[in-house]
């Protein structure tokens, strides 16, 4: 868009309240260890088990529950970790608040 077309449509763009832009921080930090492994990833022509495992149990550990968790942090890590489940054969998925120290 240009300055101009801004300009004009500036009534029409919607600003993101405090509570938006928290929940996006909070989405973006649980995202980048999904970043990270896709990184990794895509940098191997044939993962092995060795690189992969890790990886999982890496995600896995970035998607525990926190009592600093928003709601709906809360409800995306949790919805995560069951999609997850679904898909890879495990014993056990653990969704469980860290303790605050």
């Amino acid at each position: 868009m240009t300055d101009k077309a801004v300009k004009k449509n500036v009534k029409d763009i919607v600003t993101l309240s405090e509570n938006d832009v928290g929940l996006a921080e909070n989405v973006i930090t649980a995202l980048n260890s999904l970043k990270t492994v896709t990184t990794l990833m895509c940098t191997e022509s044939s993962p092995s088990a060795s690189i992969v495992l890790p990886m999982k149990m890496m995600i896995l550990k970035s998607m525990v529950l926190s009592d600093d968790d928003s709601p709906a942090l809360s409800y995306y890590k949790e919805v995560f970790v069951l999609y997850a489940a679904k898909r890879t054969p495990q014993k056990k998925y653990i969704v469980k608040k860290k303790k605050k120290n």
